[in-house]
């Protein structure tokens, strides 16, 4: 079985995007960017502290800044690709299909979203044998115990949809694309992407206060999270796949989140 996944994962893409190093780092810069100001608004328009903000400031925040990366990474690549067909008369493919936002050419969607559901629950497991609190929840969900209706709403509504939609939309449509150009093998691209995501996710939680919670969840969770989705990615050729495999580590997170709060 593991053979076989391996694969279809090296099998060659069928259209590499024209992305390039430079739309690459300027979408990962600006997602950080786009991060941290979200917060900024969420913590001046509620008077909060920005450095240890409440749960609505977090979550809202996070909300806005993905919005933001997503909509400049469309941007982006929109140009990119608008530029490509004014150079090469041959280009066709449209910026949706250039992000890779297309049906699976492998296994059915709802298959590979259960594969990662059945990933997060494993890895769950796993990190509570080796010690991680039964209770240790990614920042934000941390707290949110006692929030009102709307956080929890807006909170789904990021864990679910729109964290993964940016995410993916980055590190799967745009950064592996151009991994795979330069390395040449599709499953070295996808450890590629999968280290830059956890390191992304690293720089935004750093602290030097380094304990089992902060390393799991700005390492370990986001490694393992990448390289589900990228192996998706890969398999499939659909950033798409590798969207709605995120979006169910997310779903599986505000279900132990419920069960914890309720």
């Amino acid at each position: 079985m593991i053979k076989s996944i391996l694969k279809r994962v090296r099998l060659p893409e069928p259209n590499l995007p024209p992305w390039g190093l430079r739309l690459v780092f300027g979408t990962i810069v600006m997602f950080v960017v786009a991060s941290f100001l979200g917060l900024l608004i969420t913590t001046t328009i509620r008077e909060d502290s920005l450095t240890d903000a409440e749960a609505p400031s977090i979550i809202m925040g996070g909300a806005i800044g993905c919005v933001m990366a997503l909509t400049l990474a469309y941007q982006y690549s929109s140009g990119v690709v608008l530029k490509k067909q004014e150079s090469s008369k041959n280009y066709k493919q449209t910026v949706a299909q250039s992000l890779g936002l297309i049906p699976s050419q492998s296994r059915p969607l709802w298959i590979t979203s259960l594969a990662a559901l059945a990933v997060a629950i494993a890895l769950d497991t796993v990190s509570l044998i080796l010690g991680k609190s039964d209770t240790s929840l990614p920042l934000g969900l941390d707290r949110i115990d006692g929030a009102n209706t709307l956080t929890w709403v807006v909170a789904a509504l990021l864990f679910i949809v729109l964290r993964p939609a940016a995410e993916e939309l980055i590190f799967r449509g745009i950064l592996y694309p151009v991994l795979v150009k330069r390395t040449k093998d599709n499953l070295q691209a996808v450890g590629l992407a999968a280290v830059i995501f956890a390191l992304f996710y690293f720089i935004q939680a750093f602290t030097w206060n380094i304990s089992w919670q902060v390393t799991y969840w700005s390492l370990l969770y986001p490694l393992i999270l990448g390289l589900t989705a990228g192996i998706i990615r890969a398999h499939t050729k659909s950033t798409t796949a590798a969207i709605l495999a995120s979006a169910m580590f997310g779903l599986f997170l505000m279900m132990k989140t419920l069960l914890i709060f309720a």
